[in-house]
């Protein structure tokens, strides 16, 4: 059996961690760990889950961000990304596909009427996140 692939209708885990140390300890960040079902932006496909297209378990993308880029790159899962980006110059980040699954019609629906629920972004509303 060929193993699953990223596309639409696709839950993805997704872990993702940055170059930088942690302030206090200095040691390297702990990832930060999210899923999201793939390809439900309510302004299309973010330019994230491009980077993530046709990709499987296991496989990796990086990029570099800057703050006030966030929400362009990932919209509504910005607020997942957001706890990455404490520094206020650019940092570079690793996202690692954990798990890739199927989902039904059902699970796509609950999710975009989650998404125009909080606004579109993934904050749910005034989250402190500055896009409102």
């Amino acid at each position: 059996m060929m193993p699953l692939q990223i596309e639409f209708p696709s839950r993805v885990t997704i872990a993702m961690k940055t170059d930088k140390a942690a302030p206090l300890s200095g040691k390297p960040e702990q990832p930060i760990h999210f899923d999201f079902i793939w390809g439900i932006g309510l302004n299309g496909l973010t330019d994230f889950e491009l980077a993530l297209l046709k990709k499987k378990q296991g496989e990796n993308v990086s990029f570099t961000l800057h703050p006030e880029t966030v929400h362009g790159i990932f919209e509504h899962l910005a607020a997942h990304v957001l706890p990455l980006c404490r520094s206020i110059g650019e940092i570079c980040v690793t996202a690692w596909i954990e798990k890739i699954e199927s989902v039904g019609n059902r699970d796509v629906v609950k999710a975009i009427a989650g998404l125009k629920e909080g606004g579109g972004c993934g904050c749910g509303g005034d989250g402190g996140c500055g896009c409102h």
